[in-house]
């Protein structure tokens, strides 16, 4: 015999599949012509990004985005430790416009692959860093920048509608790279004589670095057209 937790879970279980198959069959049924979203997950990080897609037939569809990165106080703190070195890869310190475009081919009526490319014009103004070695020495910094991020991504993601309703639901996963061209200004204000991490350069810096990046993206919205 089940106990209730167990029906429960499985009862759970049933519901959920039951649910993305009603949605991809519904799909299936009604394409998409044209639809505006936002990505929640973005937002969750550091952007509000808005999607505007256009469907160019059963299979294609092209996609445009507008977006503005923000400082992320809240979640900074959690996520500087991921990073090496705020020097090379400061975190969720930008501010600034993004732009995006996109195309999309559908395999089957409710999943694709696809591809990107995007530029972000970004800036911070006299922010305080601090790098630490892992041995109680740290080194702090000033720094302001301006920096231009241009990069593209391949896509696969699904476009699920919820039955009786113009509401749609866009998972995806994006792997690809950025070329950032930075400009920055440093000052060091406390420098740990035994400091043995990286060590920023002070004065004005202009150099281009290439990232690798893997994305997660929950796209929200509603379709306007069939």
């Amino acid at each position: 015999m089940m106990n209730d937790s167990n029906q429960l879970l499985i009862k759970s279980l049933i519901t959920g599949i039951l649910f993305i198959s009603s949605c991809t069959m519904s799909f299936s049924q009604d394409t998409v012509k044209t639809y505006i979203a936002y990505d929640i997950f973005k937002a969750f990080v550091n952007e509000h990004s808005i999607t505007v897609g256009h469907g160019l037939g059963p299979h294609h569809l092209v996609t445009f985005s507008l977006g503005y990165v923000y400082d992320n106080t809240v979640l900074r703190e959690g996520f500087v430790g991921l990073s090496p070195n705020q020097d090379e890869f400061p975190v969720m310190v930008y501010t600034g416009p993004a732009v995006r475009a996109g195309y999309e081919y559908r395999i089957r009526s409710f999943y694709y692959i696809g591809v990107d490319i995007y530029a972000k014009h970004l800036h911070y103004n006299d922010h305080e860093f601090k790098d630490a070695d892992g041995k109680d020495h740290m080194i702090l910094y000033e720094r302001s920048e301006k920096s231009n991020f241009i990069g593209g991504h391949f896509n696969f993601g699904f476009l699920l509608i919820i039955p009786k309703t113009p509401v749609l639901i866009n998972p995806s996963v994006s792997i690809g790279g950025t070329m950032k061209y930075r400009n920055y200004t440093t000052v060091i204000t406390t420098d740990a004589g035994e400091y043995d991490g990286h060590r920023p350069e002070e004065g004005r810096v202009s150099e281009r670095q290439d990232v690798f990046s893997v994305m997660m993206n929950l796209n929200i919205g509603i379709r306007i057209g069939r």
